[in-house]
């Protein structure tokens, strides 16, 4: 198993949570740090200013699908995978992605309710090139939603296509003119779903 390397305090705090609230024992086979680089975005929802999602339910929410997340071999292999392939998902700046049911009213911060999943968004950027991550959290309800996009980074009629996903969510999305720019993500339940740029695929 390869030596975890942290970049910095964040990432080793991170960790801690992690192993503190799931005690996890890693035992694939492959590199933990694909696992690592996942956590390490979810957990930086604590520094998300004046959030009115329930911190501590969110927290054991992001660790249980860590903990189911892991134990599908294929599924981290493909992350690591992805994850070596793409500079933005380790190296990109972060931003959080207002998500909207509608296409119509966008915020950053959806409440959790028994209609509504819990729905993470964000992007990884690099240079021009971004990387459009999404989780739904829940494990029973599937999601439909529009997730915004960076309006500089694309030109007219281009669109995203998968990265990384169950083969039953579409291969690629139409980008339209909402919120800026945005697209309709379908997120089956309990899944993570990533994004990007036709010449990102592999």
């Amino acid at each position: 198993m390869g030596k975890l390397e942290f970049r910095s305090i964040e990432e080793l705090k991170a960790y801690e949570q992690i192993l503190n609230g799931n005690r996890l024992k890693w035992q694939l086979q492959i590199d933990p740090g694909s696992l690592l680089t996942l956590a390490v975005y979810l957990l930086q929802m604590d520094k998300t200013t004046n959030s009115t999602w329930p911190q501590a339910d969110i927290k054991l929410t992001i660790r249980e699908f860590l903990k189911v997340y892991q134990k599908n071999p294929l599924a981290m292999a493909k992350l690591q995978s992805l994850i070596e392939s793409q500079p933005a998902l380790k190296e990109g700046s972060h931003h959080w992605r207002p998500t909207s049911e509608d296409g119509r009213e966008f915020t950053l911060q959806r409440p959790h309710t028994d209609n509504l999943p819990y729905i993470l968004a964000w992007s990884q950027i690099l240079d021009d090139r971004e990387v459009l991550c999404a989780i739904n959290l829940d494990q029973r309800k599937q999601a439909a939603l529009y997730v915004t996009i960076d309006q500089a980074l694309y030109a007219a009629d281009e669109k995203l296509y998968r990265l990384l996903g169950p083969g039953q969510i579409p291969a690629e999305l139409n980008i339209e003119d909402r919120n800026g720019k945005s697209v309709r993500l379908t997120l089956p339940p309990n899944t993570l779903v990533i994004y990007g740029k036709r010449s990102m695929v592999l």
